[in-house]
């Protein structure tokens, strides 16, 4: 099988196969997950339990995660625990990893954007994060003028905002432009998008922390 295919060659990216993914994931035994918060492991080492994660990955919006916690209530002090409350904290960086075995994959890297507290017969947590392009879809910016010498060093410019919120990036330089700026009349998601990636001829999405700015024929991860 093969991983991010896209239909015309975009994003060729290898072949994996199941005997390959069941070597590196000691045959599918022993599932494993890590939770970090700013590179804090909180599975395990924490009064709460972590009762599910779901993650869903975009290529074209932000990317989510959705971590329910358990056992977060305390009935004698009526309060949430304190490992809950000084743990998840709006803004906060989210790190999750997901495999089998000792082997494990980073699967989403994020910060905390919405936290619910359920007060029912079994009190949860559901703890929300995002990707940094919610962050750029947020931004609001008219007749801004990039000086710039090419699309891809107008990407760079941007994603220099909001570097703490990704761990690296991956950019294939532009063509020099023909002047020396770029008018920006939109959000910098839509900018990057609708502007730089059309006319650069580039893709651009995020994958486990990692921005990419790429030829719509790169080949990843490989």
């Amino acid at each position: 099988m093969e991983a991010f295919t896209k239909e015309g060659g975009r994003f060729r990216v290898g072949t994996v196969t199941m005997s390959g993914l069941a070597s590196k994931y000691n045959d599918f035994l022993v599932p494993a997950l890590k939770v970090k918060v700013s590179g804090f492991d909180v599975i395990g080492d924490s009064d709460y339990g972590v009762e599910s994660v779901e993650v869903t990955l975009s290529q074209t919006a932000a990317s989510a995660a959705v971590i329910k916690l358990t056992n977060v209530y305390d009935l004698e002090k009526r309060s949430f625990v304190g490992d809950v409350t000084s743990d998840f904290i709006l803004g906060e960086l989210v790190d999750i990893e997901m495999g089998y075995g000792s082997s494990l994959t980073s699967m989403f890297y994020g910060y905390v954007d919405e936290i619910t507290y359920e007060l029912s017969e079994n009190p949860s947590v559901r703890v929300t994060a995002v990707d940094v392009r919610r962050m750029m879809m947020g931004s609001k910016k008219s007749n801004i003028s990039h000086k710039v010498t090419s699309y891809s060093e107008a990407f760079e410019e941007i994603a220099k905002k909001y570097s703490v919120a990704y761990k690296s990036k991956d950019v294939d330089a532009t063509e020099k432009l023909e002047g020396d700026c770029i008018i920006q009349n939109s959000n910098d998601y839509e900018f990057i998008t609708e502007e730089l990636c059309r006319k650069g001829n580039r893709d651009f999405f995020m994958h486990a922390g990692k921005l990419y700015f790429k030829k719509i024929d790169a080949e990843l991860f490989s």
